[in-house]
């Protein structure tokens, strides 16, 4: 049972880290800046109803309705859906507008 939680635990840090290094890395050399946000092109809809609707590309951050999002609140299976669309360029980088 401890081995099998370890995994699920490793499974969730990679996958947290793959879509912290899409939206901080990548877009940066995509975009050639990371001052802005990955925007889902249609939000997705966690189990508990919240959405999630981008990754800030400074932090890694997961945002919905302009509020954070943490990763430790969001089930594996989620988790998952989430990194499958960033995976698949299911986005569009949006510049921060200057303020």
């Amino acid at each position: 049972m401890e081995n099998r939680l370890k995994q699920v635990q490793d499974l969730r840090d990679k996958i947290h880290s793959e879509l912290v290094q899409e939206a901080t890395v990548r877009s940066c050399v995509d975009g050639n800046s990371s001052d802005g946000v990955l925007r889902l092109k249609l939000p997705y809809v966690l189990q508990d109803g919240r959405e999630v609707d981008s990754i800030c590309c400074e932090s890694g951050l997961l945002l919905g309705n302009d509020k954070v999002i943490r990763y430790r609140d969001v089930i594996l299976e989620d988790l998952v859906q989430i990194h499958n669309l960033f995976a698949s360029k299911q986005y569009s980088f949006e510049l921060n507008p200057i303020v």
